[in-house]
């Protein structure tokens, strides 16, 4: 998971990767354009929820060579996923090119700016979890097929 904004690729990550499921499972990382001092809300309510967050690593850590798939929430996610690939690549060829021939896929909604308080961050996080819905359910169901 790349996004523009690091916080925003670490809470996509935590949805896609879920917490019900025990075993192996595909690893799922989160990976940030840029990097902001702010205090996110979602660090204040994850924690009150025990909800598990990896927090995102500037994605020029990232040997380019193992990524499977860059699921890109943001334009600026896009573009540096594909620039780096050009010049840190090639991504592997494994299973998930048989349905994800692209190894940058753009998530394919607008993600709105994401609240700075609590106020109206339930319904942006709710936005982002059922837009992840069939992300999250198509990796998984990719890797549970490669089993």
């Amino acid at each position: 998971m790349i996004a523009k904004r690091s916080v925003v690729a670490g809470i996509a990550a935590a949805i896609l990767r879920g917490n019900d499921i025990g075993g192996y499972s595909p690893r799922i990382s989160a990976a940030g354009v840029e990097f902001l001092t702010e205090k996110s809300p979602f660090f204040v309510i994850g924690n009150g929820n025990k909800i598990s967050l990896d927090v995102a690593v500037s994605y020029q850590v990232m040997d380019a060579r193992r990524v499977d798939l860059w699921l890109a929430l943001d334009a600026s996610a896009i573009e540096s996923a594909y620039i780096y690939l050009l010049h840190n690549g090639p991504p592997p060829k494994n299973f998930y090119r048989g349905v994800f021939p692209d190894p940058v896929v753009p998530c394919g909604f607008e993600l709105p700016y994401m609240p700075s308080s609590k106020t109206g961050f339930d319904e942006w996080l709710t936005f982002l979890v059922e837009n992840l819905k069939p992300w999250r359910e198509r990796i998984w169901d990719v890797y549970r097929d490669s089993s």
